[in-house]
């Protein structure tokens, strides 16, 4: 069995923080913090799909007890732009407007004095998250080089999956829990759904996936359930009328392919605005999940994956 995370114990043994933020500023210069591989200098503003320049909007910053039961409570800092349009993101207004109110710049000292304040309430993590957190990896990697050792939670990095090899070299050894959200189980469904345009949707989340399984250590690597930090937690959310071209398919895929990762099957779709306006024509995206489709889904979970399985967060019994 795999030794699990102390997720009570800071991390003293840390990477040398400044410099990745110095690698990640050098990076942003031909950018290719994530799979879209721009190649703008984003030294010369807000450029690029992300339309981010160096600095990270920060729109949201709590002490969260909704994240799953591994993860929680935890720090949660929500950051504005992506790499990805999908349609039914609740985030909508700050992926496609990173600056917009009320956002403001992530600081050191401005997440320092709320840490100190989440921590004595109980925080045990710090929790990144978007839109998709890996297009500001100068500006991450910089506030936390510029924290107290004190205040250094286990990092959780909550990402969209399509980020490349050279951001995920720069973050193998900081952070602690990733936790990947795997949509969809083909390109097309990706460009329907996600904006993924000519990104191989597929073979980038797949092979970031791989990539951390095989960094996995015997101090970082976390088995499921328990009061450990799992090295991988798996999010999949059911979308009406992908019940079978994607939700099945996947978890199959799961049961298999990464067997150690904790996986969160989120069944609560929501017909958000984008998904609304952009589909043509009828389109089962502008109604909730039926009674059936969830039962199916989390029938074929439970049967696949056993005590890894989380259904909407939580542990089933």
């Amino acid at each position: 069995m795999t030794e699990r995370l102390d997720v009570t114990e800071r991390l003293d043994a840390t990477p040398d923080l400044a410099a990745l933020a110095a690698s990640a500023a050098r990076a942003a210069e031909n950018c290719r913090l994530c799979a879209r591989e721009c190649g703008v200098n984003r030294h010369h503003g807000r450029v690029g799909f992300c339309r981010l320049d160096l600095e990270a909007p920060c729109y949201k910053a709590l002490l969260s007890h909704g994240e799953e039961p591994e993860l929680s409570p935890t720090a949660l800092l929500d950051l504005g732009g992506c790499s990805l349009r999908c349609l039914g993101c609740t985030e909508w207004d700050h992926v496609v407007e990173p600056w917009r109110a009320p956002a403001v710049p992530l600081r050191a000292d401005w997440l320092a004095a709320r840490l100190t304040r989440w921590i004595a309430g109980g925080a045990r993590t710090l929790s990144f998250v978007g839109g998709e957190p890996t297009v500001h990896l100068p500006a991450v990697l910089k506030t936390l080089a510029e924290l107290p050792p004190s205040l250094r939670l286990p990092v959780v990095w909550n990402t969209n999956g399509v980020l490349g090899p050279g951001a995920f070299a720069l973050l193998r050894d900081v952070v602690a829990c990733w936790v990947v959200d795997y949509k969809v189980v083909d390109d097309g469904a990706a460009r329907r759904l996600l904006g993924a345009g000519s990104l191989a949707y597929v073979a980038e989340v797949e092979a970031t996936l791989d990539r951390i399984e095989a960094a996995a250590t015997p101090s970082a690597a976390g088995s499921p359930g328990g009061d450990g930090l799992p090295r991988l937690l798996i999010r999949h959310l059911l979308v009406p009328g992908e019940l079978e071209r994607s939700t099945l398919p996947l978890l199959e895929r799961l049961s298999q392919r990464w067997p150690s990762a904790v996986v969160n099957l989120m069944l609560m779709w929501l017909p958000h605005g984008p998904a609304l306006s952009a589909a043509a024509g009828p389109t089962a995206l502008r109604r909730v999940n039926l009674d059936a489709e969830r039962a199916i889904a989390i029938a074929e979970a439970t049967r696949l994956l056993g005590p890894r399985l989380r259904l909407d967060g939580k542990r089933i019994a």
